[in-house]
C-alpha cells in the first residue's frame, strides 16, 4: 500500500467547562486525537487564549505527521497567513531533521500550502 499523500488538519474543539482542547488530525484512513487538559478558570473566551490554542492546534500536528511523512500538509479551513505557513513548514522541517535522517528522508519539498488565507486568522474551532 502506497503511504497517503497528505496529512490533514481536521480540526479543534474547545470545552471551557472542563478546560479541555481536543485537535484532531489524518493521514489516510487513519485519525489521531490529541487531548490538551487544562486548570480550572481561566477567560477562553481572551483573544490571546483563542490565539494560544491555535497555534498549539498548528504545533501539535508535527507528532501526528511523522506517521506517514506525507509531502502535503494540508490546513484543511484554517485560515492562515502566509507567514505562518511558512513558519509551520519550517518548523516541520527543520523540527524533524533527525526524524529526516534517520529514516533516509528529504522534507525540503514538503508543501504547506492552505484554502483560506486571512491577514487576522480566524481559529478553527467547532
Amino acid at each position: 500500500m502506497p503511504p497517503p499523500d497528505r496529512f490533514r488538519y481536521d480540526g479543534y474543539t474547545i470545552d471551557p467547562a472542563d478546560s479541555v482542547v481536543v485537535c484532531r488530525y489524518a493521514t489516510g484512513a487513519h485519525g489521531f486525537t490529541e487531548r490538551f487538559a487544562f486548570g480550572q478558570g481561566g477567560d477562553w473566551d481572551d483573544p490571546a487564549v483563542m490565539a494560544a490554542v491555535r497555534i498549539l492546534y498548528l504545533l501539535a500536528g508535527v507528532s501526528y505527521y511523522k506517521t506517514s511523512a506525507a509531502p502535503l500538509v494540508d490546513l484543511g479551513e484554517l485560515e492562515t497567513t502566509a507567514t505562518e505557513r511558512d513558519f509551520l513548514r519550517s518548523f516541520y522541517v527543520n523540527g524533524l531533521g533527525e526524524f529526516a535522517y534517520r529514516n533516509g528522508l528529504d522534507l525540503r519539498g514538503l508543501r504547506v500550502p492552505c484554502r483560506r488565507s486571512a491577514t487576522n486568522p480566524t481559529p478553527a474551532g467547532p
